[in-house]
């Protein structure tokens, strides 16, 4: 049952945290609150639309990108922005995280579960959607955000 609560879970694995750097782990944080905004935008505005599944990584990544929020425009921090420009040019890679999970993690057979591409996506009912409400302030900065975002998206163009 949906409980009129509009509740977004986000998955990290036991190998980021115990092997990330802060800085990784905050460029993959703040790259999912990215897709967090976007998806709460295309509600408000109802532009949802079933998005295509592929299995195929290289396609995955690029619409993983088109499905974000501009960084420049929700975060002010620098560091951060420099995390998840650095780590997320064209999907997320960090070969020494990348290396110790592999070594630290896998080779020593502790629990993991292999997830296809098609299987990472959200899926929500009419029904569901149709009983969502999202406060009107937060609306209202997304609003701002987007009109930012669109402006920084323009000048990237010319």
């Amino acid at each position: 049952m949906f409980e009129e609560n509009f509740q977004v879970v986000i998955q990290i694995t036991a190998p980021l945290i115990a092997y990330g750097l802060k800085g990784t782990i905050h460029a993959i944080l703040a790259h999912e609150f990215l897709h967090f905004l976007e998806l709460v935008r295309k509600i408000s505005k109802m532009e949802l639309i079933s998005d295509e599944i592929s299995g195929n990584l290289f396609e995955n990544v690029y619409s993983d990108e088109t499905r974000l929020f501009e960084p420049k425009a929700v975060f002010k921090d620098r560091v951060l922005l420099d995390h998840i420009t650095k780590k997320f040019p064209a999907g997320f890679r960090d070969y020494k995280l990348e290396d110790k999970t592999i070594k630290f993690w896998a080779d020593r057979d502790l629990p993991k579960s292999n997830i296809s591409l098609d299987t990472n996506n959200v899926k929500l009912s009419v029904e569901s959607l149709s009983k969502i409400k999202l406060d009107s302030k937060f609306i209202s900065k997304i609003e701002q955000l987007e009109e930012k975002s669109s402006k920084i998206n323009k000048k990237k163009l010319y």
